[in-house]
């Protein structure tokens, strides 16, 4: 058996006995001394306790705490709807605004991420009905918060 054939079977098993290979990707960033300051805009701050759903124009805001389970995000996430909710109640308060930012900040595990894309993507709900159109047509990661 040539050698790139034998470091190419071993490395991928060596890797899953390691547990690297299937273990979920976080995004590290740098976390956020105090979640009180809250950005510009419609966003969205992931923590590892749960979420913060914001709305802020000026001097007034909007801020809905969603935290997961006692174990935290990882062990026991936040059911979708109640995402959906939140955003849906700060596109209520603001309908024009079209971008939503996501702010993950500690390692918050990538599903967290993806289920906050998703639930900004889902179809807006109005008094006549479900739109065709997503909540937010412009959901945008950001690994900076100032």
């Amino acid at each position: 058996m040539p050698l790139t054939a034998l470091v190419t079977a071993l490395v991928p098993a060596a890797l899953m006995l390691l547990g690297v290979v299937g273990a979920e990707p976080t995004v590290p960033r740098s976390t956020l001394d105090d979640v009180q300051t809250l950005p510009e805009g419609a966003a969205v701050l992931l923590t590892g306790e749960g979420y913060v759903v914001s709305l802020r124009e000026g001097a007034a805001v909007t801020r809905i705490e969603l935290p997961c389970g006692a174990s935290g995000c990882a062990a026991d996430p936040l059911h979708p709807s109640a995402l959906v909710q939140a955003l849906s109640a700060i596109k209520v308060a603001s309908p024009t605004i079209e971008l939503v930012t996501l702010y993950p900040h500690g390692d918050v595990p990538y599903r967290m991420v993806h289920q906050a894309m998703e639930a900004a993507r889902q179809p807006r709900v109005t008094a006549a009905g479900e739109d065709e159109r997503p909540l937010y047509p412009l959901a945008i990661v950001s690994s900076r918060f100032e």
